[in-house]
């Protein structure tokens, strides 16, 4: 409207690299400029009193800034309204982005190797692929939980034919230790 003939490239917005510019910024005018053979600054003037003249509930407030840029900053109060509105409307569901293609997916995690100790350490392939089933699945995916328990393959092999070949040695002391030393 402010510039009718004027074809308008797509409109980008970008974070501004401080909070004192907004929280998103828009150097359109560059753009503008050339086309309009009009200083950037002015287009941005020119935008930022229109944008302000015609309130977006969101918006605060419209400004130009620097040599063109336009700097938008947030109404946190309706911000935090809409925010708590959408809690209380969308309940469990609030955050999560429902999948317009909703795939089957496996995902496999906690695998540990057989022939090492459990620590600690391992608590947290468990935790990480429990949440991320459930993010899926939150999103509309079928998800299968697997526990890979990786007792097959060649490293149980190789344990299981050593045990074997040593006569079938009672255990002697920790018995991922043991296990290690038919292993080796």
């Amino acid at each position: 409207k402010i510039f009718p003939k004027v074809s308008v490239p797509s409109i980008t917005f970008e974070t501004p690299p401080s909070l004192q510019f907004g929280e998103l910024s828009s150097s359109i005018c560059f753009e503008l400029a050339k086309k309009t053979k009009k200083k950037p600054i002015e287009l941005a003037e020119k935008i930022a009193e229109a944008a302000n003249i015609s309130p977006f509930p969101l918006i605060q407030s419209v400004k130009a800034a620097g040599e063109g840029y336009i700097n938008f900053y947030a109404n946190f109060a309706k911000f935090s309204s809409l925010t708590f509105e959408s809690i209380r409307t969308l309940d469990t569901e609030y955050g999560y982005v429902k999948t317009d293609e909703p795939r089957r997916i496996i995902v496999e995690h906690t695998s540990v190797n057989p022939i090492h100790p459990i620590h600690v350490g391992h608590a947290r392939n468990p935790v990480l692929g429990d949440a991320l089933a459930r993010i899926l699945r939150a999103q509309g995916h079928t998800v299968f939980r697997h526990y890979y328990v990786d007792d097959v393959g060649r490293q149980t092999a190789v344990i299981a034919y050593g045990y074997e070949k040593l006569g079938k040695p009672k255990p002697v002391g920790k018995p991922d230790h043991f296990i290690g030393i038919i292993y080796t």
